[in-house]
């Protein structure tokens, strides 16, 4: 296990994460930073939410200055000997592990909303998990910026904020734009209790591996490459069971989940370029690894050069609104693993930005469309559109004759009760049983449609 964690990003002594403050005088960790980069901090969070003190920290890498055990596990010591010790959320007076605070509840009032609105919770480690992976900022920050003010620095989010981005529009994990709805929280319906949280891919649930690195397998059971082979990559990743990938960025091709990602965030990317000759602002451009990321592009030739323009005297504080909202969503959208963890969420965001700066007229993306979000404004297909609406699951099950045999709530039906049933299971049903050939005429949306529906069908 000491291995496995030796492995991971949570031990690694020589990480940035863990070695920012060494230099400082005296050297040690922020109140402000220490909850998400020492065991210490985290500790002093549990509770009530609040880190009262600094972390000192060595001014040399070591083990201590890591996440080491106490980060997760009530035994404090640095390199614990049993994969059995109690978790801090395990203690029910570390409140603030649930539930799990998330930085939209700043601005919670402030825009209307309840009190507790941004707190969520997965009911159990896995809050651990969210507590620090979501980010310092949200969407309604960057609304706050626009409200107070016209022209602005970049806000940045902060980093790995998978939770952020697993919630969605829950906790404003982007910047949303007016009269447009977002998908919420993505439960991986298809999954069934299987593979959905934090520690169950991660830590391959009762395995409790701490590597926390998901196995592809876990994957390429149900996924496939785009075209259909053997999953490789996690970056090829595409519909379940050789489902058509949608062409979300209008380029011509149906891509993996993150191809058509990359897509989108070209689109945005080119679109901000466009949008500052066209408003006399200073051309931007943007440059991964090298923090503000956003920089004057002196030559004009859209690329950073990291020796002469990627450097902090000359980085981008002429942000208007609307370009603010887009850089910060596009900075967002290379959150790692976001193509798994919410990629139509992300899309969303990001062909909304395309959408705001080419001139305000509603869903004028050429060729690219916009995922749907439940319940919510879906642009018409065509230029620019937006999905279909989603197919109707109770519909399908109903004209299928699902109920005939099978119950799905636990006492009707003669066959087995198949609420909550698997997108795996639905799909493997008997083909020359009953109505079972129906499922293979569906497309795969309307499969998860259906599984979606019994998963709380009454």
């Amino acid at each position: 296990m000491q291995g496995e964690w030796a492995s991971s990003g949570h031990g690694d002594v020589n990480a940035e994460a863990w070695n920012h403050w060494n230099a400082d005088v005296p050297p040690e960790i922020p109140t402000t930073c220490a909850k998400c980069h020492s065991a210490e901090g985290i500790r002093d969070f549990a509770p009530d939410g609040a880190v009262d003190s600094p972390v000192v920290v060595t001014v040399t890498p070591s083990v201590g200055n890591t996440l080491t055990c106490g980060g997760c596990h009530q035994n404090s010591g640095e390199l614990a000997a049993s994969r059995d010790f109690a978790t801090l959320y395990e203690d029910t007076a570390n409140t603030a592990l649930e539930p799990v605070t998330f930085p939209a509840e700043n601005f919670a009032v402030q825009f209307g909303f309840t009190a507790g609105t941004f707190e969520k919770t997965l009911n159990g480690n896995s809050n651990m998990c969210m507590a620090c992976h979501q980010g310092r900022e949200s969407g309604l920050t960057v609304q706050d910026a626009i409200d107070a003010a016209d022209v602005h620095s970049f806000i940045n989010r902060h980093y790995f904020a998978a939770a952020a981005i697993l919630f969605g529009t829950e906790v404003k994990a982007g910047y949303e734009y007016p009269n447009r709805t977002y998908l919420g929280m993505n439960a991986f319906p298809g999954h069934g209790t299987q593979l959905s949280s934090c520690v169950q891919c991660h830590m391959r649930d009762g395995e409790l591996s701490h590597t926390f690195q998901v196995l592809l397998p876990d994957c390429s059971a149900c996924h496939s490459d785009v075209g259909g082979t053997a999953l490789t990559s996690f970056d090829l990743l595409g519909p379940p069971f050789g489902g058509a990938a949608t062409d979300y960025d209008g380029d011509g091709v149906g891509e993996s989940f993150q191809g058509e990602i990359d897509g989108m965030l070209a689109l945005v990317l080119a679109e901000m370029q466009t949008y500052t000759a066209a408003n006399a602002l200073p051309d931007i451009g943007y440059l991964a690894g090298a923090y503000p990321y956003w920089f004057i592009d002196t030559d004009g030739d859209g690329v950073i050069d990291p020796a002469t323009e990627g450097v902090f005297a000359n980085r981008y504080v002429a942000f208007d609104d609307a370009l603010l909202a887009a850089a910060y969503n596009y900075h967002s959208g290379q959150d790692p693993c976001s193509d798994i963890h919410n990629y139509k969420y992300v899309l969303q965001t990001l062909y909304d930005s395309v959408d705001d700066l080419n001139g305000g007229v509603a869903d004028d993306v050429p060729n690219a469309t916009r995922p749907a979000g439940a319940g919510g404004v879906t642009p018409p297909p065509g230029n620019g559109g937006g999905e279909p609406p989603a197919p109707d699951g109770a519909a399908l099950y109903a004209g299928a004759g699902c109920g005939a045999c099978h119950g799905a709530d636990g006492a009707s039906g003669f066959a087995p009760d198949i609420s909550n049933i698997s997108l795996a299971a639905l799909v493997a049903a008997p083909p020359a049983v009953g109505t079972h050939p129906t499922i293979l005429t569906w497309t795969p949306e309307e499969q998860q449609a259906v599984v979606d529906f019994l998963s709380n069908p009454l």
